[in-house]
């Protein structure tokens, strides 16, 4: 399984620095500004200064990346201080890594993920995959940028081939399709998909899966269980799940 590196981001206050530059000669004037900083105070005419030279600066502050923005407004004639959050990005059903680690789950010889950009991007230069992905309806396409909701948060993928095992024997390579319901539940996000999976009782597992015609994948859920820790040994993989998974795994039915 493929990790990227962890980066660091920038969030904060910064300073913008405003510089005011003096014109080309003949260029027509703005409207004049109430604020001072705007009024040429100098002692050369402007006419002797090339054209982009610094006549003044000052600093403004602003805030960035999520960190709440101090506006005015004016609701029923009377000025009111707000706080508006700047968003980094647009939110979308496939999100971006930043630089973190991707989230993952191992349950038998399956591994489920979040739909990535990163994810998607394997594909941007694959264009009889991209036809492929339109022609079956994959939400790879069709969905991948719609916004958030409550009954879809994000999209869920297999985001590999089937590890090695006798389970997986007879169906198609399931990499890069996107789980719709587990035994009949729709999947909202991958914690939804793991809570999901720790809560069954019925003695078997159906995927169905977002595209169109696809095949369902059906599995007994005792053998699927018991086959996890010989798959991850198997293979070298150290944890059935990224921590967040794990919690959720881990946690009690309900909380």
């Amino acid at each position: 399984m493929r990790f990227w590196t962890r980066l660091g981001s920038l969030f904060g206050l910064i300073a913008l620095t405003v510089a005011v530059v003096a014109a080309p000669a003949g260029a027509s004037p703005s409207s004049a500004a109430p604020d001072a900083f705007y009024s040429y105070t100098g002692s050369t005419p402007l006419t002797e200064l090339a054209p982009g030279t610094v006549l003044k600066t000052r600093r403004v502050a602003y805030h960035i990346v999520s960190i709440p923005l101090p506006l005015t407004v004016v609701r029923a004639g009377k000025p009111l201080k707000v706080e508006l959050p700047v968003l980094a990005e647009y939110p979308t059903l496939v999100s971006d890594l930043h630089g973190e680690y991707p989230s993952y789950f191992v349950y038998g010889p399956m591994v489920f993920s979040r739909a990535t950009r990163q994810f998607l991007g394997a594909f941007e230069n694959n264009a009889n995959l991209l036809r492929v992905l339109g022609y079956v309806k994959s939400p790879l396409v069709t969905r991948a940028f719609d916004p958030p909701s409550d009954d879809l948060q994000e999209l869920v993928i297999i985001s590999s081939p089937f590890f090695p095992h006798k389970l997986a024997n007879g169906y198609s390579n399931p990499a890069g399709s996107v789980v719709n319901s587990v035994n009949g539940t729709q999947v909202k996000s991958l914690k939804h998909l793991v809570a999901l999976l720790r809560d069954l009782k019925d003695p078997f597992v159906t995927l169905e899966f977002g595209s169109k015609g696809g095949e369902a994948l059906v599995f007994s859920r005792p053998a699927l269980i018991a086959a996890t820790d010989d798959i991850l040994t198997d293979n070298g993989v150290r944890a059935q799940g990224s921590p967040d998974m794990l919690a959720v795994w881990q946690a009690k039915a309900g909380t």
